[in-house]
């Protein structure tokens, strides 16, 4: 009976993976190999019905634009965050409120930070537009979500907003491995920000 002890700990987690994810993916394939009116097997025919539509190509660039813009900005953005919190913040209570702001987005629901998103870009009563009539950048008011390219900017920015604080996160572990005579003893040598980075920070990441 020992020797079985393992599965059987092992067994609830494999079960629920295997209803939760397994399942719906082997369905979702399932149903991609059926008329989705009739229900008959058709084999690869909606795939290659897909290929034939313009529009599959063009969301899948649409795709490809917000996946390789999100990731950019955020793990830049982040990383530099992260070195700027690391480099001048020391005080203890001061990293920790650090912390915290940067968790608000990761902790906000997506249905949330839609929401939000739609009061800041809203043509007649959003955020942006009033702050940007008020500086004198704009004289009207702007379609953020009307026009292709400002809505593809919109959406990569809510997901900059909510999923860089993980990178930021990430990064400054990494950063808070690196000893810290090893960082002052290169400073001494007359290290600059980048050598600093380059040479040091970067392998910790």
């Amino acid at each position: 009976m020992r020797h079985w002890t393992p599965y059987l700990l092992v067994a609830p987690p494999v079960v629920l993976l295997a209803s939760l994810v397994v399942y719906p993916l082997l369905y979702n394939v399932s149903l991609s190999l059926r008329n989705y009116r009739t229900g008959e097997f058709v084999g690869l025919h909606n795939f290659a019905r897909a290929l034939d539509d313009p529009q599959f190509f063009a969301s899948l660039w649409a795709t490809a634009i917000y996946v390789s813009g999100t990731l950019v900005v955020e793990i830049l953005l982040g990383l530099a965050l992260a070195l700027l919190v690391h480099r001048t913040i020391r005080s203890g209570w001061a990293r920790t409120l650090v912390y915290l702001l940067f968790l608000i987005p990761m902790v906000t629901p997506p249905v949330a930070a839609g929401v939000i998103a739609r009061l800041i870009y809203s043509p007649t009563y959003g955020v942006l537009n009033v702050l940007l009539q008020r500086v004198g950048m704009i004289h009207t008011d702007v379609l953020w979500l009307a026009q292709p390219f400002t809505a593809m900017l919109a959406v990569i920015s809510v997901d900059v907003w909510q999923w860089m604080p993980f990178v930021f996160l990430v990064c400054f572990a990494g950063l808070q491995a690196v000893p810290v005579d090893t960082a002052e003893a290169a400073r001494v040598d007359g290290a600059d920000g980048w050598r600093l980075f380059r040479h040091i920070e970067y392998p910790y990441l």
